[in-house]
């Protein structure tokens, strides 16, 4: 099934009003233009001989409150009102200093199951694609791949506000791109091209966006860059919460626990969060810690 549906009249009508007006627009903007269906004509560019930025197009999907086109592949629109719900059930989860933790059953309506769908598909073919380049030698250096771990993403950026903050390692591809990045951005800062998130400087590890601190290639040294942006919230009397993810890698530096006892010390509104895909760079976590109930890290934190 292919969610999304681009518009080849309009794609057509964006390039030539494009050339005309605005210049050549770069692939990342012609790529949210087909997304969102654009008329480049509604939009002010603010680039050299008035090209089309990145940012103005963002800016004007966000000031319009805009969505992407999703279509069937019988180029049906699915009905975003349909009432259709499904409940899940999970285990109870694991309590560390709570006396009730989050609900075991959720529902979830079609619209929101496909949301989440198509972009753990997006994740995981993007992830693919950026293993192929490696295996070729179009990506030098490091790449660490977010392969298996995409619900992980999707589930916690579809309950986070907009104003949240993340903050996580090197694993940091699929972040990336549902953050603000497009896939094309992602793969370029991949394979070093100035179109890349960061103009081809970052590499695999080092990627960012509004709201999102990055990827970090030293080992757990995020968690107290992840307290400082907690710290800065509560500093600015903002309503936000920063997630600081780590995997079981991890899990046993020191950084980790100052983190922690800043965090609680201060009352900062940071979640520590541990995706533990189980083998840290190829070490288990078994072989690694003491212990693996990693929810019970920082003792006074719940």
């Amino acid at each position: 099934m292919s969610l999304l549906q681009f518009n080849s009249t309009a794609v057509i009508a964006a390039r030539r009003y494009s050339i005309q007006h605005h210049g050549l627009m770069g692939p990342a903007v012609k790529l949210i233009i087909n997304q969102y269906n654009l008329d480049p004509a509604k939009i002010n560019g603010t680039g050299p001989k008035n090209n089309l930025l990145k940012g103005d197009v963002l800016s004007f999907i966000d000031k319009e409150n805009l969505k992407p086109i999703i279509m069937s592949s019988s180029e049906e629109p699915y009905d975003e009102k349909s009432d259709m719900t499904v409940s899940f059930q999970t285990r109870p989860y694991k309590l560390h200093k709570l006396d009730q933790g989050p609900a075991s059953e959720t529902t979830l309506t079609r619209k929101d199951a496909l949301d989440y769908y198509r972009k753990m598909q997006v994740i995981r073919r993007m992830e693919t694609s950026a293993g192929n380049l490696y295996k070729e030698k179009k990506i030098r250096g490091f790449c660490h791949l977010y392969t298996g771990q995409e619900a992980c993403a999707v589930g916690m950026v579809g309950a986070m506000d907009k104003k949240d903050a993340v903050i996580t390692a090197y694993r940091c591809h699929g972040w990336t791109y549902l953050l603000g990045s497009t896939v094309l951005e992602v793969i370029a800062e991949l394979t070093g091209k100035i179109s890349g998130n960061v103009y081809g400087k970052g590499g695999s590890m080092h990627m960012y966006d509004k709201n999102f601190f990055g990827g970090n290639g030293i080992v757990g040294a995020q968690q107290p860059l992840g307290a400082g942006v907690a710290f800065a919230m509560k500093y600015r009397k903002q309503k936000n919460t920063c997630f600081a993810l780590y995997g079981d890698g991890a899990a046993n530096q020191g950084q980790l626990f100052e983190a922690t006892n800043m965090a609680k010390l201060w009352d900062l509104p940071c979640v520590f969060i541990c995706e533990n895909n189980g083998f840290g760079m190829g070490t288990s976590a078994d072989r690694s810690s003491a212990s693996t109930d990693y929810y019970t890290r920082g003792d006074y934190v719940p």
